[in-house]
């Protein structure tokens, strides 16, 4: 809960506001509301292109800022300032991202661009509405830290009873529209569910929902303190989750941190979550309110830095392996982020006046994270230029290949920056394979879609893959070459890799593909054999695939059966099988099954709907269908 001392400073801040009657709420929040509604109503409908078209977007930021800015910090006597505020901040957040399509690419070019300047809107309204208030409404200085503290946290508190606020009007509004359907009167479900009612009752709704709040900020303060009541008491679960966490990592071991990106996600959370806890149980001014309380703050921020260590190497080697990329260059961002609060937070716990320091690098760090924001919208950290130098760097100097570099991603994903390194590359005279490159180039412009070139590319990557299977002795062919034009053709086949493809050839003596001759005709047919060595499902998948006619006359690849999967008793029993796969231990037997003729069509109970269709089915020559040639033989009592 809160402390006494926070309770009294707050309410009486709130009795020294003074109210907004229910005609000021209905005009200075609901009003400003309607109009966001309507406004975003129509620049939506202003264009069939409009989250194509720059400025369309940017206005709708402003219109999206500019009137939050203006609910979150309105009073009596602060109407025009609020506005003017308002107005400064939408038109900052709409800027930047007019600068940000201008340097890195329009957002129909570069889908990312839409997606930062929205988050980056967001963390600079959030972080600069609390500085406004502590200066124009409170009057004090912008290091102020119990008021920064008060309005930052009222925030969601504010935001999220809005959001609640609108879920009940949507549902009064259903139940209205309802039971007026009951009795065959439509006209309220057509009003209330199209537009432009929706938007302009979801942003009138939400205006009310924050007038009414901000007009009971007791009850906000008192909601607030439900919440540090609830954090605190898991405060000490956290401090020993991330202690806990850290030790047994380092006694268990770090190699299995290191498989995927949810490693790095997963300590980033692990930070937030401490972060999030020890605001909650220091709050605005003094220590935490008792000795278990303090001792898992101390013992939390201590662990800080161990769990950003793991999210900065864990991070770093996945650019090491494949590069920077702009994900990637943002996920360094925050991770710097969080390396900074867990190293302030380590430091004031080892510091006399531990809580002082603290608050101070809260404070630092709010506004760099503002400087920040706006930073990486402009040319000065152009996360798109780096990403692009890299992966060309990494070209240049062998670390890629021409057949495995990503030259698709430098065209689709990184904007301007990437059409300027493909130029570049083009001009790269001293090119160890400049033929490969210019060919690749030249393919990828001549590429109508990306989704043309990704397929190409795929089946670029996948041959090469096989390839790297055989050198590496987890695949291996028997009957064909990999040069063969049907083996490359079937490999690339969709239905094909749909049940198989280069991955699951992983571990050696892996895979195995058999060149087969089993069905009648000269279609083409191969099996395919996958082991999989794991101590609890030592087995392996059989995969039968043969070429048939369509319905267009057009050569198609088929999967004949189901999978077949036969589990083994260890790892050593399945390489036995596998060896004896490679070595010749494969022939074509016939088997007799026994079936039933029923006029013209043929029965064979039990047997899969495959063995059926080829050998047992029916066809306009009755009998005729079944003969010597398709392996079936007449048995006493059935057929074959």
């Amino acid at each position: 809960m809160l402390d006494s001392n926070q309770d009294i400073s707050a309410t009486k801040n709130d009795s020294h506001r003074e109210r907004e009657s229910q005609l000021d709420i209905l005009i200075y929040f609901v009003l400003p509301g309607l109009v966001q509604g309507l406004a975003l109503y129509v620049l939506n409908n202003l264009d069939e292109k409009a989250w194509n078209s720059p400025s369309i977007i940017a206005a709708m930021l402003f219109f999206v800022v500019a009137p939050l800015a203006y609910l979150f910090t309105t009073a009596k006597g602060r109407r025009i300032s609020s506005t003017v505020f308002g107005i400064v901040l939408g038109g900052v957040c709409a800027g930047l991202f007019l600068l940000a399509s201008a340097t890195f690419g329009p957002p129909d070019e570069v889908e990312s661009v839409l997606p930062l300047s929205w988050l980056s809107a967001m963390v600079i309204s959030y972080i600069a509405i609390p500085f406004y208030r502590t200066i124009f409404e409170r009057k004090k200085p912008a290091s102020d830290y119990p008021s920064l503290f008060e309005f930052a946290w009222n925030l969601p508190v504010i935001w999220a009873g809005s959001i609640a606020f609108i879920g009940v009007v949507w549902a009064v509004l259903g139940l209205w529209a309802a039971l007026f359907s009951l009795i065959g009167i439509d006209f309220f479900e057509d009003i209330f569910f199209d537009e432009p009612f929706s938007q302009l009752a979801t942003a009138g709704a939400g205006a009310l929902g924050i007038g009414i709040l901000r007009n009971q900020e007791g009850v906000v303060l008192a909601l607030r303190g439900v919440l540090f009541a609830l954090l605190k008491v898991l405060t000490p679960v956290v401090a020993l989750m991330t202690a806990g966490f850290a030790v047994a990592a380092f006694v268990k071991g770090l190699d299995s941190l290191w498989e995927g990106w949810s490693a790095t996600s997963l300590m980033l959370a692990a930070i937030a979550a401490a972060i999030l806890f020890t605001n909650a149980s220091i709050a605005d001014k003094g220590r935490p309110q008792n000795s278990v309380l303090r001792w898992s703050v101390l013992l939390q921020s201590i662990v800080l830095p161990v769990l950003a260590a793991f999210a900065v190497y864990g991070l770093w080697l996945r650019i090491n392996e494949y590069g920077l990329t702009v994900e990637r260059f943002y996920a360094a961002l925050i991770v710097g982020v969080a390396a900074t609060y867990s190293g302030v937070y380590a430091l004031s716990a080892l510091v006399p006046d531990q809580y002082r320091l603290w608050r101070m690098g809260n404070v630092a760090i709010a506004g760099a994270l503002v400087v920040l924001a706006i930073l990486v919208q402009t040319p000065g950290l152009n996360a798109y230029k780096i990403s692009a130098d890299n992966q060309v760097s990494r070209l240049q100097s062998g670390a890629e290949t021409v057949e495995t570099f990503d030259f698709g991603y430098l065209k689709w994903d990184l904007g301007k920056a990437g059409k300027q390194a493909l130029a570049d590359l083009r001009e790269w005279e001293e090119a160890p394979d400049r033929d490969g490159l210019l060919a690749m180039l030249d393919e990828l412009e001549a590429a109508e879609s990306e989704y043309d070139f990704r397929k190409d590319d795929k089946e670029r990557e996948n041959i090469t893959a096989y390839k790297k299977a055989l050198e590496n002795g987890a695949l291996y062919l028997r009957g064909f070459s990999l040069e063969e034009g049907f083996v490359r053709e079937a490999l690339q086949d969709d239905a094909v890799r749909y049940m198989f493809s280069a991955r699951d050839c992983i571990e050696e003596l892996s895979c195995v593909i058999i060149k087969s001759d089993l069905l009648p005709g000269d279609e083409k047919e191969f099996l395919f054999v996958n082991a999989t060595y794991d101590k609890e499902w030592s087995s392996v998948r059989l995969r039968f695939f043969h070429q048939e006619m369509n319905e267009d006359g057009k050569t198609i690849w088929k999967v004949m059966g189901d999978t077949e999967i036969r589990r083994f008793e260890d790892d050593e029993a399945v390489r036995a099988f596998m060896k004896g796969v490679v070595e010749g231990e494969v022939r074509a037997i016939t088997i007799s099954l026994p079936a039933m003729q029923i006029g013209d069509e043929v029965f064979v109970p039990g047997a899969p709907q495959k063995l059926r269709d080829t050998f047992g089915g029916s066809s306009e020559g009755g009998e005729d269908n079944i003969s010597k040639d398709n392996t079936l033989e007449e048995v006493e009592g059935g057929q074959e």
